[in-house]
Formats: C-alpha cells, structure tokens, sequence
C-alpha cells in the first residue's frame, strides 16, 4: 500500500503517514475514487441494517497533507450522517456497523472507545490496507434532542494520471 491510515496524535480525524518502504502513492483516476467511496458508503449504510435520513453532499476531493501543492496528489473524504432516528436504533446501528467490520476481510478495528466529552461519544476507527481506506463512525447526541450516527470515509492519498489533477483537468 502507498500510503498507511493512522490516527492524528491527539485527536480522532485520519491522515495520511508514510510507512517504510515503498511510499508511492496509488495512481487513480478521481472519478474512479469517488465512485469507490460512494461504493463504500452505501455497504456501510446496508451494514448498519437501520433505516433513517442521510445527509447527501457525497465525496469530495481534498489536498494531501503531505503536500497540498501538488495537483496530482488527493485524498477522498466522504462525511454522512444518518439522523431522524431514535437513539436506540442508532445505537443499533453503530453495534451492527461495529460486528460487521470486525467480520469483514481487510477491516483492523484501530480505535473502540467512548470519548471523554459531555455526550461521552463512543466512536470506532477502522482501517483497510488493502481497500486505502479508514472509516471513522461515532453515535452523538443519544442523550438529547439530535442522535447521529457520523461516518466519516477517507482515503489514503491518491495521485492522478498523467494530464488530471484532482480538480478533474
């Protein structure tokens, strides 16, 4: 793989870190990828097994951290919510979302825990080497007037064919 998927030290959002080795990052088209993330977030709402609202902006394309200068570089984000829900299915769907990945090939449960904040938020982080992808999920608000289930896709960072950039051109 090009480019592992690791926790950012000190919070829960997904970068990008080089590995050692082979650091060269996987050429795809973006049309390509986001039609893989798409692909992703639909078996990921099928794996909850709940039905709800999502939000609809689908993925977006987004600089590489390592180097947001280059044009051929990208990584693809593609943040839903599932809501208008009660909270009790939500939580189902998180412990569904949870047991399915963990039965999938390629899925690594990196990070299970309840964040330390008023909610006290669970959140899952699952990386798949193979598929360049980490999947951030939490279930917030189960105490008030909003539950969500967040998905948060991201892949690893991308470069372009020759003659695209990540803007399509």
């Amino acid at each position: 793989m090009a480019v592992a998927l690791a926790l950012t030290a000190g919070c829960s959002d997904v970068q990008e870190q080089e590995p050692p080795g082979d650091n060269t990052p996987t050429v795809k088209a973006v049309d390509n990828a986001r039609s893989e993330a798409r692909d992703l977030s639909s078996r990921l709402y099928e794996w909850t097994g709940i039905e709800g609202r999502t939000t609809e902006p689908g993925p977006v394309v987004s600089n590489c951290e390592s180097d947001a200068h280059d044009e051929t570089l990208y990584v693809m984000r593609h943040p839903w919510t599932i809501y208008d829900t009660a909270a009790e299915t939500l939580e189902r769907g998180f412990n569904n979302l949870r047991d399915r990945m963990e039965q999938e090939d390629g899925w690594e449960l990196r990070v299970d825990e309840v964040e330390n904040n008023q909610d006290q938020t669970p959140h899952l982080l699952f990386v798949n080497r193979d598929l360049e992808y980490a999947v951030d999920v939490w279930l917030t608000g189960r105490n008030g007037d909003n539950p969500q289930l967040e998905i948060w896709t991201q892949s690893a960072c991308f470069r372009t064919p020759d003659g695209e950039t990540r803007n399509g051109s």
